[in-house]
């Protein structure tokens, strides 16, 4: 039983009311697992419900999703725990639109500036296509300290502001885009999730040893805990470790050493069907760690869950369609669905190169505005 509570806004400092969230979603868990698949009145459920969309409105959720998107296409609308509210439980991702003829496009020197000053795990700029025949846009995606060829979540969100600002949201389905790995399809679903084709591996097999054995000091793990390993490149070098238990994943630390300070990996675990309610749980927990790029963790990582799908559905790990849970551990809820066009799960190892995979999930427009971009003596005013 829970101690007597006295909250007051003025007196009781923020880090003790969000221990004492935990606490009562912690203490009510046992009505989760003894009720599967029920549900809850608003007024009479706790306020951070983790499985809020399902415990508050069932099965008619998706519908109203789609319901929503239509008739609030730039999600102007939101309040907490209500349709389409997702917001600032993801992976911020900074898009600078440069769409229009009339603005110059920023140099390139430039754009890596202002990706260092957002400092952000990411920022793109939105350009016009380099050949219009054969694609929507174009995009260039920077972190703090490089230019990457392709990233997976900045490819969700930069498709998400392309189609809103173009007025396409509700009229184009099937959407291409340019960037440093070549032509990258994506689909927009009805419920206004957005998908991309996972760009093909470039470099598979299992990861050196010296390299797993530097990952696992840097998350403070026993190597015994880890049960594969994998090189998943697809533009980043990522490489991933396939664990034996999630409570292995939210245990890792996320410090850097001098060593893993060369290195991009990612840490997975697949969830015990006593840990999941239904086929909307997640079925894997992921955690990455780009510290080659000057971040210790990434709370939603597209590009590490493309190349990790090819290798878990190709080796039989993982069937052709699940969700994966990322961010937990970073107080996130970010989720990445996973579907491959491979129906065939009968073999036991598929060729990796050769499976089509979609990491799709959706994306939200937290911040509208206009940014300034020194363009050598004079500004150039962008949207964002």
């Amino acid at each position: 039983m829970l101690p007597p509570m006295h909250i007051g806004v003025r007196h009781t400092p923020v880090v003790t009311q969000k221990s004492i969230a935990r606490e009562v979603t912690a203490a009510i868990q046992y009505l989760r697992d003894i009720t599967p698949g029920s549900g809850a009145y608003f007024n009479e459920a706790d306020l951070n419900e983790p499985n809020w969309q399902h415990t508050f409105f069932g099965a008619n959720y998706p519908r109203l999703k789609s319901i929503k998107n239509q008739v609030d296409p730039t999600g102007m609308f939101v309040c907490h725990h209500c349709v389409g509210n997702k917001g600032y439980l993801g992976n911020p991702l900074a898009v600078v639109v440069v769409l229009d003829p009339s603005l110059p496009v920023p140099l390139p020197e430039q754009m890596a500036r202002f990706a260092n000053w957002t400092n952000l795990s990411e920022t793109t700029f939105l350009l016009p296509p380099t050949d219009p025949a054969k694609a929507d846009y174009s995009v260039r995606i920077f972190t703090p300290s490089t230019e990457l060829p392709f990233a997976g979540h900045p490819t969700l969100g930069t498709c998400k502001v392309f189609l809103e600002h173009t007025g396409t949201v509700n009229s184009k389905r099937k959407i291409i885009q340019d960037c440093g790995v070549g032509l990258v399809e994506l689909v927009v679903s009805e419920d206004g999730s957005i998908a991309f084709v996972a760009p093909p591996l470039s470099k598979i097999g299992p990861v050196e040893e010296d390299k797993v054995v530097i990952a696992c000091h840097a998350m403070g793990i026993d190597r015994n805990e880890v049960l594969d390993t994998q090189w998943i490149v697809n533009g980043p070098h990522w490489f991933a470790l396939l664990v034996k238990d999630v409570e292995t994943v939210m245990m890792a630390k996320r410090n850097p050493t001098e060593q893993s300070k060369h290195l991009k990996f990612g840490i997975i675990a697949k969830y015990h069907s006593d840990q999941r309610r239904g086929p909307l749980d997640p079925l894997f927990e992921v955690r990455t760690f780009p510290h080659a790029v000057g971040v210790d963790e990434d709370p939603v990582t597209g590009s590490f869950n493309a190349g990790a799908a090819q290798w878990l559905i190709g080796s039989g790990v993982a069937p052709a369609s699940y969700i994966v849970a990322q961010g937990t551990a970073m107080g996130r809820r970010g989720r990445i669905m996973v579907r491959s066009e491979d129906s065939d799960t009968s073999k036991e190892s598929k060729d990796q190169k050769d499976i089509k995979v979609w990491i799709g999930g959706h994306s939200v427009i937290c911040i509208r505005g206009t940014v300034q971009i020194q363009q050598n003596t004079r500004s150039t005013r962008e949207n964002y």
